[in-house]
């Protein structure tokens, strides 16, 4: 509200940076909304009245600053009877001048807004109700003063004091744009003030108005306690949806292929047989015609004598489309409908197939029952009725009940299933094999008491595709394969097989052309993939030819012949050509391109992205770049992308699809679904995973890249200033020598500061690993040597990254130090370890030393959240000070590319030798350059803030840290931005 609280929340990702203004308190505060349900605070409080310290030589003048933060929690969510309640704390961490506990609810009615808490510590100072959490325990009754060295969490003072206030608010929503008025009551009566201020109040109303012009500012006014005015601004965003419009140049168009000429191999679909009763050619089936002469009257020696069998005297025959009249010569002695149903089968089986019913017509008055008719499905289905109940009889079923339609047979069979399904399917697969064609499904329920406890389903198609299934496999085994993965879509097929041995061509073609015999439906190509090792060997093409001339009208359609495709290989000049032009064109696009590999069918690309930070944006150009130079017979293009040297990921698309992607009539998730998504592919050679056969390009390395930035160094709230400052250049350079193998450096230059404010001498009692920072500000400000650091990067084995590294290693120490990183392609978890031994720099960051040495390392655990982007991270080890601990960081990503969180490290040294903070903490927000640019950029600052600068829990800064250059390429990050390939 104004002074008081609400049960409100910012929508989730809305960064509010403002101050606020009421005598005596000046109020800098930065308020995230870290989560849908969780708000933090952190604020800087210039006490207006009371001096720093009483110490001219230690602070001056300067007012008294305290620091602060504050959380709050949604406890639940207003919905149309409840309201929405949150609990929070004031001043949680710190000195805890104004520390306070609230718990608070908020109601909508209309254009009103209600809101009604009850507040402990100053939030309640001027309460009299008795804190009804006494009750529960003593503890609750007495609440404690503030923490000694402040920065720590005093549990025991939560929600405990004698007495509580009551606060509450009303805010109306006005017709005007932007505006809200506000009327609240507030719990504190300011007796209680920190460093022993008493406030005169008026009342305990406070009014004000609020309003909001533009999405991205707010003001505030209000009259308060009836004395006191007070004004508040703020500066808003959502880190979500930040950034400007981008001006970037399109991606190239991309050449699609010319569709084959009717006739040949790419253009030919596979035909199906067709069955007796289907016309030739693509539809459905349609029934055959039953010619003229079929109607009419007829003699059939074999017919008459198949009737005869069957004991029946026929005259003549008529036979129309579905209905065969038999005349009879004479009647059937007896009961002539028994009879007839004794002889059924034979009547229908010794008619044509189209035939639907038998009339058997016999001489007489046909008013007088002289006719009887036989329906052939009837007799099939009696016939079926008879063969299951035998079948499954004598398997031991007891059978209950049957139904039979046209395709399909159920069967309800007594007694409970268990252990009963693998028998219940080879049941189900025999009978089915033996009834007529038209059965496609059987099934068996199997019931107890009446009620269903196991159902087992058998397809006709699935009986005949795993039989070619089991076939498939025996016979590539009988060759000597072990096949590896089968991928199939509607047309095509890829068989992944593996033999230690070395083949031959024509042993993989024998193979290929089992597959397309064997395979479960005819597929138009079938690609056949040899590896050895793990690594591709050979690799066979076949596809299906068309039939010349088409077919003839009334011809049966037949299979054409599968063989096997007949793509001349290019020349090493013809593919050198081509890799120069793909090299020339992704250079244009900001890439690095190690190398180019070209077979008939694939093509490969080894890229380091240089301009977007979008995995898939990056993959998308890449792969248009080579569809544009590749001959058409290449449909596989893969794309391996590396980060600082390391490949991080291979993504393989279908060229074909990514084709009709971009002429819409595909899409991103098509390309998707048929492409391959694998992890980096460790290799020891200082190449990589390249190929040797592979073409290099030659202007890769070494390779001088360059760039000078204005930078900011500062400091918050100390003694000398409340905010010391310098402005400075920082001219980067970095050559990349080979492959993971680059030597940066960092220089700065000062534009202005004013350093020369600072006076304060560390008072440590730890080695002055950090505290030392004024020396290193003023005599390093102008020509120091940030960094000057070598790395060596490579995958050692699969899953796994390494670092070695030396040199000046950021601004306060240099050495040599190690790294790994375990992390599997496509997971949450990643394990790491890091060693350093270092040497304190000179305070002039040239390149002399102090006398301080110390050995720091770390075990380092990440895990990603699978919730709103979260990331924890654990680094447990030695410290720079020798101190021993761990230290938690927990951040979250957004799709802006923002990037915000906290840390807090917890070692062996205590609060007292620590001094004032207590133990290291404080929060960072990683900005992507682009969002304050038209154009996009791969750079990105880091703004870190500790509330004081102590020597505990400090860890080495060391750039190129693993788990950041390979999380770009893990699965969750590929997939989270697919959608923009064609971007």
């Amino acid at each position: 509200m104004l002074q008081t609280r609400t049960a409100r929340f910012h929508e989730d990702g809305t960064l509010d940076v403002g101050a606020s203004f009421v005598d005596p308190y000046r109020r800098y505060y930065v308020t995230f909304q870290i989560l849908p349900f969780l708000e933090g605070t952190f604020r800087y409080t210039d006490i207006r009245n009371r001096l720093f310290s009483d110490i001219p030589e230690f602070s001056g003048d300067q007012s008294f600053k305290d620091r602060g933060a504050d959380l709050k929690l949604m406890l639940w969510p207003e919905s149309k009877y409840v309201p929405q309640i949150a609990v929070g704390l004031q001043d949680g961490l710190g000195t805890g001048q104004f520390s306070g506990e609230y718990i608070v609810m908020s109601k909508r009615w209309y254009d009103f807004d209600f809101s009604f808490g009850m507040g402990w510590g100053l939030l309640g100072a001027g309460g009299t109700i008795r804190n009804p959490l006494t009750s529960l325990s003593d503890r609750f009754e007495t609440r404690g003063g503030r923490s000694g060295q402040g920065g720590e969490l005093i549990f025991d003072n939560f929600f405990s004091g004698e007495t509580v206030g009551l606060f509450g608010g009303i805010e109306w929503y006005t017709p005007i744009r932007g505006l809200t008025l506000k009327l609240e009551y507030d719990g504190n009566d300011y007796q209680s003030e920190p460093l022993g201020n008493v406030f005169e109040q008026s009342t305990r109303f406070n009014f004000g108005l609020n309003y909001r012009p533009f999405e991205w500012l707010e003001m505030a006014a209000a009259y308060e306690r009836g004395n006191e005015f007070m004004f508040r601004a703020s500066l808003r965003s959502n880190v979500k949806a930040l950034g400007l419009p981008k001006l970037d140049d399109p991606p190239p168009e991309l050449k699609i292929r010319e569709k084959p000429a009717p006739g040949s191999p790419a253009d030919a679909a596979p035909a199906t047989s067709t069955p007796e009763n289907e016309a030739p050619g693509p539809g459905p089936a349609v029934p055959r015609d039953i010619e003229d002469t079929d109607v009419h009257v007829i003699a059939a020696d074999e017919l008459y004598d198949n009737l005869e069998a069957a004991g029946l005297d026929a005259e003549t025959i008529e036979l129309s489309e579905k209905v065969a009249r038999i005349y009879l010569a004479r009647g059937i002695a007896g009961d002539a409908q028994a009879h007839a149903t004794d002889v059924a089968e034979s009547v229908v089986a010794a008619i044509p197939e189209a035939i639907e019913r038998v009339v058997l017509v016999q001489p007489g008055n046909p008013g007088k029952g002289q006719r009887i008719t036989i329906d052939r499905r009837e007799v099939e289905q009696s016939a079926i009725v008879d063969y299951l109940f035998d079948g499954l009889e004598a398997e031991g079923y007891e059978v209950e009940s049957l139904d039979i339609s046209h395709r399909q047979v159920k069967v309800v069979v007594a007694g409970a299933a268990a252990a009963r399904s693998d028998r219940d399917r080879r049941a189900a697969q025999v009978l089915l094999e033996a009834l007529p064609t038209p059965v496609e499904r059987f099934e068996i329920v199997h019931v107890d008491a009446g009620v269903e406890v196991g159902r087992i389903v058998v397809e006709r198609n699935d009986v005949k595709r795993g039989a070619q299934v089991d076939a498939l496999f025996d016979g590539l085994a009988a060759q000597g394969f072990e096949l590896e993965s089968f991928e199939f879509s509607d047309s095509q097929a890829t068989v992944y097989l593996s033999d230690e041995r070395k083949r031959s061509r024509e042993d993989y073609l024998a193979a290929a052309r089992l597959v397309a015999d064997a395979a479960p439906k005819p597929f138009d190509e079938v690609v056949l993939v040899g590896l050895r090792a793990g690594v591709e060997a050979s690799r066979v093409t076949l596809r299906r030819q068309a039939v010349a001339g088409g077919l003839a009208a009334g011809q049966d359609a037949v299979q054409p012949p599968i063989v096997e495709e007949l793509v001349p290989d290019l020349s090493e000049d013809e593919k050198r050509a081509v890799a120069d032009n793909v090299f020339a064109e992704l250079g244009k696009q900001g890439f690095g391109v190690d190398a180019f590999e070209l077979t008939r069918y694939k093509a490969t690309i080894f890229v380091t992205p240089g301009k977007f930070r979008q995995f898939a944006r990056n993959t998308g150009r890449a792969a248009r770049a080579v569809a544009n130079h590749v001959p058409d017979s290449v449909e596989e293009i893969e794309v391996v992308t590396l980060n600082a040297g390391l490949e991080i990921a291979r993504v393989t698309l279908f060229r074909h699809d990514l084709e009709a992607a971009v002429a819409r009539s595909g899409s991103p998730e098509e390309v998707w679904a048929n492409a391959k998504i694998e992890g980096p592919v460790a290799a020891l050679r200082p190449e990589g995973s390249t190929p040797e056969d592979a073409i290099r390009n030659p202007k890769r390395y070494p390779t001088l890249t360059w760039n000078v930035r204005p930078a900011l160094r500062q400091q918050i709230g100390g003694p000398d200033g409340f905010y010391i400052y310098q402005i400075w250049l920082a001219a980067t350079a970095e050559a990349e020598l080979y492959r993971g193998l680059r030597v940066t450096g960092t220089i700065g230059k000062n534009i202005t500061n004013n350093f020369d404010r600072l006076t304060l001498e560390s008072d440590s009692v730890l080695p002055r690993v950090r505290s030392d920072i004024v020396k290193y500000l003023q005599q390093g400000a102008d020509g120091n040597i940030v960094r000057l650091q070598a790395d060596y990067l490579f995958l050692p084995f699969p899953d796994w990254s390494a670092r070695v590294s030396a040199g000046l290693l950021e601004e306060m120490f240099a050495g040599v130090g190690a790294e790994v990183l375990y992390r599997p392609f496509g997971s949450r978890l990643a394990i790491g370890a890091d060693i350093n031994r270092v040497r304190q720099r000179d305070f002039d960051q040239r390149f002399d030393f102090l006398d301080y040495r110390v050995t720091t390392g770390h075990l380092n655990v990440y895990y990603k959240f699978p919730w709103f982007g979260l990331t924890g991270e654990v680094h447990a080890g030695q410290f720079l000070a020798g101190d021993r601990g761990a230290q938690f960081v927990l951040s979250r990503s957004f799709a802006s590319g923002m990037r915000l969180g906290g840390w807090a490290t917890f070692t062996d040294v205590s609060a007292e030798d620590f001094g004032e903070g207590s133990f290291d903490k404080g929060f960072f927000i990683s900005i992507p350059f682009e969002l304050l640019l038209t154009n996009s950029t791969r750079r990105r600052g880091t703004f870190a803030f500790r509330p004081l600068t102590r020597d505990g829990g400090q860890m080495l800064s060391i750039s190129n840290r693993l788990y950041g250059l390979m999380e770009e390429g893990n699965l969750d990050n590929i997939a989270q931005d697919w959608s923009r390939l064609l971007d």
